[in-house]
């Protein structure tokens, strides 16, 4: 897909990766809708986009992921400024360190809607909303190397991201449709959860210390990489400091014309 003159959303929007892809995206010419529960630095981010083209490239739109009226307010927002969305990223996303085993009131949950469960709403209502518009689309979600590789340190954290990897790549049935589903699978890399991690647990900021995190601008290059090649399909790129992009390999689902049952 060609990003330029395409509308992304983009939830967790308004710092990481979010806020990287979608510098990325308008430089190339696209329109986002930035979503995120920060609204100062998202509205700041959507006002220094939209200086820096001299056009209204970025809108900003407060939203809440673990609230299913404020996903659906992005799709309307998407065809209020720029008619339709094309592209869809479901970023937004928590840690449960610290705390998992001590914590005398347990927040285990909240990782699961966010890092789960917003993921999977969100990439529903992408494919209803591109079927609506009769129009191809591409949904990114955000996963983790530790969806992969089990992280000790954050188990819930990692449960979920190990679901986003299994729910993206189940479909890749979807491409019959012209709608591509794909996923990144970052290692360790200088974001708020990692940064937020560290200062709360030391067991984590001894492991950290001793790998190599990956640079924010190559996790963005591997979520162009699935937005802009058509070829990607139910695929997750794990991004790692060793090796770069690679694609996860593994037995893909069966191939069918179409899934069952309606989105």
């Amino acid at each position: 897909m060609h990003v330029q003159g395409k509308c992304a959303i983009i939830t967790g929007a308004s710092s990481g990766f979010g806020k990287a892809l979608a510098e990325r995206l308008v430089s190339k010419g696209a329109n986002v809708i930035l979503a995120d529960i920060d609204n100062v630095e998202g509205e700041k981010l959507a006002a220094s986009l939209n200086e820096k083209v001299k056009r209204k490239c970025a809108v900003f739109q407060l939203c809440d992921v673990t609230k299913q009226k404020d996903l659906v307010q992005l799709f309307n927002k998407a065809e209020e400024s720029f008619t339709a969305a094309d592209i869809v990223i479901n970023n937004a996303g928590i840690s449960d360190m610290p705390g998992f085993y001590d914590s005398e009131n347990p927040t285990w949950y909240k990782t699961l809607d966010i890092d789960l469960v917003a993921v999977i709403e969100g990439t529903r209502l992408g494919v209803r909303h591109f079927k609506k518009h009769s129009r191809s689309g591409v949904i990114v979600n955000t996963a983790s190397l530790a969806g992969i590789i089990p992280l000790s340190l954050s188990p819930v954290y990692s449960a979920a991201k190990t679901g986003v990897v299994g729910f993206t790549r189940s479909l890749n049935v979807l491409r019959h449709q012209n709608i591509r589903v794909n996923a990144v699978a970052p290692s360790f890399s200088p974001t708020n959860i990692v940064t937020k991690g560290r200062a709360n647990l030391e067991a984590f900021d001894k492991f950290v210390s001793k790998v190599k995190l990956v640079p924010v601008e190559q996790v963005v290059d591997a979520f162009m990489l699935l937005i802009e090649d058509d070829s990607h399909a139910g695929q997750v790129a794990q991004i790692t400091p060793q090796h770069g992009i690679t694609m996860l390999v593994g037995e893909k689902s069966p191939k069918t014309k179409k899934p069952s049952g309606k989105l």
